[in-house]
């Protein structure tokens, strides 16, 4: 890898290493290769949340395939909510303020 390909490297937003296998081994020559990814895999590795312990690439009919590559689930919750009334809101309103009031008091004492 020349010092162009490694500044590019360097520049993009994700990066996931796996420390683990420059320790126990001699990288001969490295390559730069795309993933595909399909749903929410790409929110999940742009989080950091992807792990290359244990994983490793073998070639298939001219395709190579990553074996043990672990990309946690991005998970999203959704919530079916209704409008509040006015008195409703107004009590919302009188407990964020009394929370509030009870934190700055802990802060004094």
């Amino acid at each position: 890898m020349n010092k162009e390909q490694q500044e590019k490297r360097k520049k993009s937003p994700v990066q996931i290493r796996n420390k683990k296998a420059s320790f126990e081994y001699f990288f001969v020559d490295t390559y730069t290769a795309g993933i595909v990814l399909t749903g929410t895999e790409i929110k999940s590795i742009r989080a950091g949340k992807a792990s290359l312990v244990d994983s490793y690439c073998y070639i298939t009919k001219g395709e190579m395939w990553v074996q043990g590559m672990n990309i946690s689930p991005y998970k999203v919750d959704i919530a079916l909510a209704r409008g509040k009334k006015e008195y409703d809101k107004r009590q919302t309103l009188k407990e964020k303020e009394d929370r509030r009031e009870m934190d700055r008091a802990k802060k004094h004492y």
